[in-house]
């Protein structure tokens, strides 16, 4: 280890999560927007849908300079828990949203 590495800092970054709507007929995307603070801190941001008990991503993207990001969700018939994850970058760690509801209907 470089004394470059011992000095640097890690921090934790959080993602903010708004949705577009929060029921939509089949077959339409629902988008799912949002802000990483500190910005510039992913290179990747995933959506993952809760299933059968585990979490299966469904879109990712990368985030914007600013920190922002855009994702659609195309939910099946029902109520599903979607959440966002941020891939951890450079002195960041990652971090998941709280989950959101989407219903298909």
């Amino acid at each position: 280890m470089s004394w470059v590495q011992a000095d640097r800092k890690h921090v934790r970054a959080t993602v903010i999560v708004r949705t577009s709507a929060t029921r939509a007929p089949v077959g339409t995307n629902i988008a799912i927007t949002g802000r990483i603070q500190p910005a510039g801190a992913s290179g990747g941001v995933v959506l993952q849908r809760s299933y059968g008990g585990a979490r299966r991503s469904v879109s990712s993207t990368s985030a914007q300079p600013a920190g922002g990001y855009r994702l659609l969700a195309t939910p099946p018939r029902g109520y599903w828990h979607y959440r966002v994850c941020v891939l951890s970058g450079f002195d960041v760690f990652g971090t998941v949203s709280a989950a959101v509801t989407l219903r298909g209907v």
